[in-house]
């Protein structure tokens, strides 16, 4: 069978939230999307992932585009009141689930010899001028993910794979629908722009980073936040 022309792109997390948008304006792309998402797919089970992957690239002879946006629910505890059971939860998804995903994915563009592009959603909570009270364990695994992706844009850039993470602003999707409607009013209000990031905002930045057009943009944490924390 004659593989595919179009580029492909695997998604993590494609059927909630950052996904959704990234799902939808990779398609209008051009990209055939792959959907990873829960429940029918586990992320965090290595034997599921490499199942998905090898599908994948029987199906349609490479892996150009990978998008990493799947997470666990954040636990929203501090310190002295989370348990080990819930920290250890805010890492399974981002952190671990990601590490099989991503890992496998770089196995199989490097196979391919084609290059491409990894991009995870971090969170610009994890920069040091801005406020994130409460969510010690969202907060560490995000600083973790970070980490992981510094790596791999290191280890990756001789195979011309670029990995980019990006950090948007309060975003109001399924994972904060637990946040008082004043409270998302108040954090709108207190932005410069008097404005929210969507998921549209993150969608359009992905677009730009999986193409031709950022060929040289690679080991980047790239906040999206209307100015939230500005650091110019």
């Amino acid at each position: 069978m004659e593989k595919s022309k179009q580029k492909v792109a695997i998604i993590s997390g494609a059927s909630g939230g950052i996904g959704t948008s990234v799902s939808k304006r990779l398609s209008e792309d051009g990209f055939i999307i792959v959907p990873v998402s829960y429940p029918e797919y586990n992320i965090t089970d290595e034997n599921t992932i490499k199942e998905v992957i090898g599908g994948t690239v029987k199906k349609y002879g490479a892996i150009n585009v990978c998008i990493h946006t799947a997470i666990s629910p954040i636990v929203r505890k501090k310190l002295l009141d989370i348990n080990i059971n819930e920290f250890r939860e805010q890492y399974e998804v981002g952190l671990f689930g990601g590490f099989i995903f991503m890992q496998e994915i770089a196995k199989a563009m490097k196979n391919a010899g084609q290059g491409g592009s990894i991009i995870a959603i971090s969170s610009s909570a994890i920069e040091p001028n801005v406020p994130s009270g409460g969510m010690i364990g969202y907060i560490s695994a995000k600083f973790a993910l970070r980490g992981l992706l510094r790596e791999m844009s290191r280890e990756l850039a001789p195979l011309n794979i670029r990995v980019n993470a990006i950090a948007p602003g309060f975003i109001d999707t399924s994972l904060n629908k637990d946040i008082p409607a004043r409270m998302i009013e108040f954090l709108k209000e207190k932005n410069p722009f008097k404005k929210m990031v969507t998921g549209d905002d993150i969608a359009n930045l992905v677009s730009f980073l999986v193409s031709d057009k950022s060929e040289a943009i690679t080991g980047l944490h790239i906040p999206v936040t209307y100015g939230e924390n500005i650091t110019l």
